[in-house]
């Protein structure tokens, strides 16, 4: 009796995925939605070792034209990935904080069409956690913020 719980335990173990603790914004329909043109820190961050390894996020994209992810890391020794897809789940671009002269901030310019756009922020690693904020911006010719239409 005692054999088959252990086993039972060491395949549950072993089959709990690295993302078992991450809360309501670990998959991309259940992705949280972020406002253009503010700071939103998440103080939850992602915590690979813990089970909080993948945040999703949302946002709208009012017309067609560059975009511009900005991510504030609180722990530069971590490794994070960014990656952005459009409404359909088709990968637009990635990046990640490893060869940045600065591991604080990553920044993504993409170009994204109108409609919902997600983002997946992952911790590369065991070892990588941190607490992030976020930015996301409509970027214009030169880089300069153009406001959405009214």
């Amino acid at each position: 009796m005692r054999w088959l719980i252990l086993s039972m335990f060491v395949v549950t173990a072993a089959c709990a995925s690295s993302d078992s603790k991450t809360g309501t914004d670990g998959k991309r329909h259940k992705a949280l939605e972020l406002p253009l043109e503010e700071w939103t820190i998440d103080e939850n961050g992602v915590n690979y070792s813990e089970g909080d390894r993948t945040d999703w996020k949302k946002f709208e994209v009012p017309r067609q034209g560059p975009v511009v992810v900005e991510l504030l890391i609180d722990r530069p020794s971590a490794t994070i990935n960014v990656a952005l897809f459009d409404s359909r789940g088709k990968l637009i671009k990635e990046g990640n904080n490893r060869l940045g002269k600065d591991r604080a901030t990553l920044r993504l310019e993409a170009e994204a069409s109108q409609g919902i756009c997600f983002l997946q922020i992952f911790a590369r690693g065991s070892g990588d956690h941190s607490v992030y904020s976020t930015r996301i911006t409509l970027g214009g010719p030169g880089g300069e913020y153009i406001p959405p239409p009214e």
